[in-house]
Parts: C-alpha cells; sequence; structure tokens
C-alpha cells in the first residue's frame, strides 16, 4: 500500500490533469498517508476538486502535505475553503505556496514542526494565528511573503527561520520602502535571503 502521492504537471492544459488525479484517487485506498505533494497549474474552475483532493489528504491522516498551485490571474489563485484545514493533528510537514488563507478561527496545528510559506500575503494577525496555533513549530520559512512589516516570533521551540525575499505583486514601485522588524530571542539560526530594510 502506498504511503505517499505526488502529483505534479507544469502544462495549462488543465483538465486532462485534473481528471487524471481524480481518477487515481478514486481508486487509492490509503488510511495512513505519510506524504502528498501536489505542483500544478490552477484556475477557480477547479477549487471544488482541489479542495476534495485536500480532503483526500487530511482524512487519510497526511504527515507531510505540499501544495503548490501557480496561477495565471488573481481571480484565479487557490483561496482555502474549508476552516478544517486549519485543526489537523497529523501534519508535521507543510509547505504551501500561492495557497492564500484566513481562517475564521483559531489554527490548531499541535504536531506541525516544518512550515514552509511561499507567495502569499500574510499580515500580523494571521502570523500570530500560526505561530500560537503550532506550540512545535521548530522551521518557519518565508519565502516571497508580503503583507507584513513586524515578525514577532516568541515562541520558544521556533529555532530556524529563513526569509527568503519579500515581493508584494501590487506594488512593484515602492518595493524598497518595505522595512521588516524581527523579535526573535530564542531562534537559533536565522537566514535572510534578497532585499529587505531591517
Amino acid at each position: 500500500m502506498a504511503t505517499s502521492l505526488a502529483f505534479g504537471s507544469c502544462s495549462f492544459s488543465l483538465p486532462g490533469f485534473y481528471s487524471s488525479v481524480d481518477k487515481t484517487l478514486a481508486q487509492c485506498q490509503c488510511k495512513n498517508l505519510t506524504k502528498f505533494s501536489l505542483r500544478a497549474n490552477y484556475d477557480s474552475r477547479f477549487q471544488s476538486r482541489v479542495d476534495n483532493w485536500i480532503h483526500f489528504a487530511t482524512t487519510s491522516k497526511v504527515q507531510q502535505l505540499h501544495l503548490e498551485l501557480n496561477f495565471r490571474e488573481d481571480a484565479d489563485r487557490f483561496v482555502f475553503g474549508d476552516d478544517s484545514f486549519f485543526i489537523n493533528p497529523h501534519f508535521t510537514h507543510l509547505h504551501l505556496e500561492h495557497c492564500f488563507f484566513n481562517p475564521v478561527g483559531p489554527i490548531n496545528w499541535n504536531n506541525l514542526t516544518h512550515l514552509t510559506i511561499s507567495d502569499v500575503s500574510l499580515d500580523h494577525g494571521l502570523i500570530e494565528n500560526i505561530l500560537s496555533g503550532s506550540p512545535l513549530l521548530d522551521t518557519l520559512k518565508l519565502y516571497y511573503c508580503y503583507g507584513y512589516s513586524w515578525l514577532n516570533i516568541t515562541s520558544k521551540s521556533v529555532k530556524n527561520l529563513v526569509l527568503h525575499g519579500y515581493h508584494d505583486p501590487d506594488d512593484i514601485i515602492n518595493y524598497l520602502d518595505d522595512v521588516i522588524g524581527i523579535n526573535a530571542p530564542y531562534i537559533s539560526s536565522l537566514e535572510i535571503v534578497g532585499t529587505f530594510l531591517l
């Protein structure tokens, strides 16, 4: 029985790829899935199908989830539609790229140790929600995220922080005006890549 599933496509011929994933998951009987990876181009026509795939992964008790959903237009960006995603005791590693989210209630990722977020907007309230809901988080990586000016990481569990670029797609002209403050007294490793004003 498979313990990991990975799907990937760089084509914008989406219907064929999405149908193949549907067929594969319909035949899969994985009750305890360790890894689930999806790298694909996306548009909003397929929101419900991606929601179903994520539901499949979470109900299979996946521990390591990698979602990379590239889009062409803002109207086609993927937004998590089910807040149950944010209450999950099984996640240990999450990689979320071009996946926008703003849960209504508190996040509860009690066993999450590694979190990578890429190319999305993160405001201060959302960052605080993530940190307070992930008590075992050891490694936080932010790649080209935006929307925040202050990182207040006071959790004693977070030891590794990576900031790789700061890119607001709606503010190309004034990108050098963005100043990022960091308060992270317990980290032991800080990696900063790209242009920042600190």
